[in-house]
């Protein structure tokens, strides 16, 4: 959403609470289709290259951080950037490069984002907990229920082969303390905590 507005009638407050995109916005390379206006995938770096309007422009950078498919955290800088000309010889613009939105991604290679496991409730008071396990790789799924020590208490096998699988777990007879629910399919696994009260 790049730039944001804030209507007249606002009070400051209410500008640090909600964001509404301007319509009429357009990158700044945008208004003559000169040059290029990016952001480096891997050094951060805005380039902006030879505006051709003099004037007052603002950047609004929005950084999401996803881990496991769940946002974690998002931050909003608003940037005003001034170009003014001070003198010597013109150069010639680069090509044109249209600029675009969300151009800065990293991701974490040891995400298993092929599969995503989700127990609750965490921290368990009565021992039954739901599993759920969203499962990309069209493959059947194994779960293990382990200790703190490695020690498997149990071993699900599910042969249903579904994108979204789910049951209760019952550990309502086991002592209370730290386990680990283990999903596997196609050669990975992903590992959730649980906390039986």
């Amino acid at each position: 959403m790049p730039l944001t507005s804030a209507l007249p009638q606002s009070t400051t407050a209410d500008w640090c609470t909600s964001l509404s995109a301007v319509a009429t916005y357009q990158f700044p390379n945008n208004a003559k289709q000169v040059g290029t206006y990016r952001i480096n995938a891997k050094t951060g770096l805005l380039t902006w290259d030879v505006p051709t309007e003099l004037g007052s422009f603002s950047i609004a950078i929005v950084v999401s951080e996803w881990r496991y498919g769940q946002l974690i955290s998002e931050t909003h800088q608003e940037l005003l950037l001034t170009v003014v000309d001070k003198g010597g010889t013109p150069i010639t613009p680069p090509p044109y490069e249209p600029a675009y939105v969300g151009v800065l991604t990293a991701t974490d290679d040891r995400a298993p984002d092929a599969l995503q496991l989700t127990v609750s409730p965490n921290p368990s008071m009565g021992g039954v907990v739901q599993v759920s396990l969203q499962n990309r790789l069209g493959l059947p799924a194994v779960f293990s229920v382990l200790d703190n020590q490695g020690r498997v208490h149990q071993h699900i096998e599910k042969n249903q082969v579904l994108d979204q699988q789910g049951f209760q777990l019952d550990l309502s007879n086991q002592p209370a303390g730290l386990y680990f629910i283990r999903a596997e399919s196609g050669g990975r696994q992903v590992v959730r905590k649980l906390v039986r009260e």
